[in-house]
């Protein structure tokens, strides 16, 4: 019986989830703190209003990674259990710690010792939806984001549920027909979200929330590794790379015209088109990254800092929206704004202890349940052809990124509020 090879790490692929949660931590402990009476915070906002997209660029890198672990390990006999354990053991425990974390602080009293947080505890879908990772459809069904301690949670919920599908199309769809199956299901998400658009009680929040509606991002991540998959396409990519780069900036140009035109996160523009040009923008920069040694976005991904902010980065998602509202709250006794120099440095103070906390949470507690997830091994009753596939999580912060020599969680930004 053959056993599972060892994947080649692609360091890359760390920099890039640490690209994105740097993304999520301007847009909410910098963007999201602004005083907007102020002229200064105006343009600062103006300049950040596509960091957001930090959570487009999980998804994507989410599909990347666990489209490559199905295509070469999904014929192992014991492929679905060993998959499901070790998303469970690489996600569950340290989620469940936050879930625990809200229902302490609740209990103690938090909301009315601290008024300030008061919509960090505001009503929302019942504790057990967060538990089995259905949030998001309460979240659609309500119009709102419930409290915001969890809020970031359903971009998680999202993936789970992706994960559960995922399967259906990569086992039942030839291999030669994968890459046009998966580029119809990409172009048919936006034409669903113009029909869900509408939906009750508040115009495109359920296309912002449903997986089914954000499908795209996840599918052009899994296209991709189906794409690195294709020796032809590979060696293409690699030999051709003022192509490559011109389409990456065509794509940039594409995102700066949204940078400019931002109309929000649930206009319609941006649901029939917004949010599949920039996924597709993700998309190429990971190919981008994955097909050169040497070149600018390699040089960029491979930055140490990167990195090191990728590696820490699931429990960094999950505690950014924790940490610095309760600095605020108690040494300064306000809702997280940025005013003066002592909320600014608050709120510097809050985030280093958020990146300390996430360090001691991987090198004690994560890296040791994805060393032990990563004990279950694959078996194949026969040797496949398939090269050896990514050890690592998708979601933010997961193990070292590894893919073949051929992920927020995470994700990542809270649903727009009221």
């Amino acid at each position: 019986m053959k056993t599972e090879p060892s994947g080649q790490r692609i360091p890359q692929l760390d920099g890039i989830r640490g690209l994105a949660i740097l993304m999520v931590l301007l847009w909410h402990c910098l963007a999201g703190y602004l005083d907007l009476n102020r002229e200064w915070s105006l343009w600062v906002l103006r300049v950040l209003n596509l960091a957001w997209t930090g959570v487009d660029l999980f998804f994507v890198l989410s599909g990347f990674l666990i489209g490559g672990i199905m295509l070469d390990y999904g014929r192992a006999s014991n492929f679905l259990p060993v998959f499901y354990l070790r998303r469970a053991l690489r996600i569950v425990p340290i989620y469940y710690l936050l879930l625990l974390s809200f229902m302490v602080a609740r209990w103690a009293g938090l909301p009315e010792r601290y008024p300030e947080l008061g919509k960090f505890f505001s009503p929302g879908p019942p504790l057990v939806a967060y538990f089995a990772f259905v949030q998001n459809f309460f979240f659609a069904a309500a119009g709102q984001g419930g409290p915001e301690w969890l809020s970031v949670t359903w971009s998680l919920a999202v993936e789970e549920q992706f994960y559960l599908c995922l399967p259906v199309v990569i086992f039942l769809v030839p291999r030669a027909r994968l890459g046009l199956v998966l580029a119809s299901l990409v172009l048919a998400t936006p034409l669903l979200r113009i029909m869900l658009f509408d939906l009750p009680p508040r115009p495109g929040y359920a296309d912002y929330l449903l997986m089914p509606a954000r499908a795209d991002a996840l599918l052009l991540g899994v296209l991709g590794a189906w794409l690195m998959r294709q020796p032809a396409i590979r060696t293409w990519l690699e030999q051709h790379r003022a192509v490559v780069y011109g389409l990456l900036g065509l794509l940039a140009a594409g995102m700066v015209v949204l940078h400019q035109a931002y109309v929000g996160y649930i206009a319609f523009s941006m649901m029939a088109g917004g949010y599949t040009w920039i996924a597709l923008f993700y998309f190429w920069l990971i190919l981008t990254a994955v097909t050169e040694q040497r070149g600018p976005v390699a040089f960029l991904t491979r930055r140490s800092s990167l990195r090191y902010l990728g590696r820490i980065s699931y429990c960094v998602y999950l505690i950014h929206l924790v940490v610095p509202p309760l600095a605020h709250a108690v040494l300064l006794r306000q809702a997280p704004v940025l005013r003066s120099w002592t909320d600014a440095a608050v709120t510097v103070a809050a985030v280093a202890v958020t990146l300390g906390l996430a360090d001691v949470s991987w090198r004690f507690f994560e890296s040791r349940l994805v060393a032990w997830g990563h004990s279950f091994r694959y078996h194949f009753d026969q040797p496949t052809s398939s090269g050896p596939a990514p050890q690592t999580s998708n979601t933010p912060g997961g193990a070292p990124a590894a893919m073949p020599r051929a992920t927020p969680e995470s994700a990542c930004c809270r649903p727009p509020r009221t």
